[in-house]
């Protein structure tokens, strides 16, 4: 394992941020460790643990089978397809004790998008928020990114969104769904595997102007969970120092998400500059249809639904 400049094996985590990730309290991640073996961390020079990726997702199915009331001895012995089997059949995503809304009927399991943004909203509107951050993670944990995407995190955004308009969710509520995503997608991204030797380079960002970046930030993970070597690098980011960072990288794609429609001359100064970066790098724009940027004539390819991004990256690694 190659080591960082901080001496710590690149790609591997401290307990601090296993807690953070998992929910799982240190004490409890070391006696699942100890007493069952559940994970096998790596150690460093001074012996301290160190969890990969994969030990963390790990963890959050365990974390998940725990909570549905199965022991952690017998589940601790399961390898991650027998674990995910097990969250498959058990139809239940079980309320935390307590809460006002536990009443022991059986609802939709995490494989069920639909009963994960039931689960995670009813979290959200009773201000559960850790309750609400661990049905996002094991939902994660079950899903390939494609479906969680888009079968939970567009979903509880649309949802947000309508509730908001009707008064049902506060300005609170909004922005604490808004952080959470956020926040679990950089995770998310984080925890993806190193990409392979000779992975094609992917620069994700949105333009000038352009603040809303979970756009973004999904197409970001996407591309990494597809084997890319994704540079992630922000929202609201001037095209000539995304050019310049794309030289530098040496990137091989460039993406940009857009949400919000803009006045006719600034989307023509846009598409202006869009057009120059192309020049230099391929330049991919995604945006929500009936966004203006669909009917521009432009030459950067354009894509509406990010169930068509995936296949578009795989068929460009391909042709490489």
């Amino acid at each position: 394992m190659k080591e960082g400049t901080s001496g710590i094996p690149d790609g591997l985590y401290p307990m601090r941020a296993v807690a953070r990730f998992t929910g799982l309290t240190p004490d409890v991640v070391r006696v699942w460790e100890r007493r069952y073996g559940a994970v096998r961390p790596s150690r460093t020079a001074g012996k301290a643990r160190r969890y990969s990726a994969e030990d963390i997702r790990r963890l959050l199915l365990l974390h998940e089978a725990v909570r549905r009331g199965h022991s952690i001895g017998d589940v601790a012995r399961l390898d991650d397809p027998a674990l995910r089997a097990l969250l498959e059949q058990s139809s239940v995503l079980r309320r935390p004790a307590g809460s006002s809304e536990a009443s022991g009927e059986a609802e939709p399991g995490a494989s069920d998008g639909g009963g994960v943004v039931a689960e995670y909203l009813g979290a959200v509107t009773r201000f559960e928020m850790r309750r609400a951050l661990d049905v996002l993670g094991a939902a994660a944990a079950m899903m390939s990114p494609e479906r969680f995407v888009t079968g939970v995190v567009l979903p509880i955004l649309a949802e947000v969104g309508e509730r908001w308009s009707r008064s049902d969710l506060g300005v609170a509520q909004e922005h604490v769904v808004s952080a959470q995503i956020k926040g679990f997608l950089l995770t998310m991204l984080r925890l993806t595997p190193a990409p392979p030797p000779g992975a094609g380079r992917v620069l994700v960002a949105t333009p000038p102007g352009h603040l809303h970046e979970i756009g973004a930030l999904t197409a970001a993970w996407l591309a990494a969970a597809r084997g890319w070597d994704t540079v992630y690098v922000g929202p609201d980011i001037p095209l000539d120092e995304l050019g310049l960072a794309a030289r530098m990288a040496r990137a091989d794609l460039v993406l940009l998400s857009l949400i919000r429609q803009a006045s006719p001359r600034e989307r023509g100064a846009l598409i202006r500059r869009m057009d120059q970066l192309a020049a230099m790098v391929p330049v991919w724009v995604g945006a929500p249809e009936g966004h203006a940027i669909h009917a521009a004539k432009t030459r950067v390819r354009r894509f509406k639904r990010l169930d068509d991004l995936g296949p578009a990256l795989d068929q460009w690694a391909a042709r490489s």
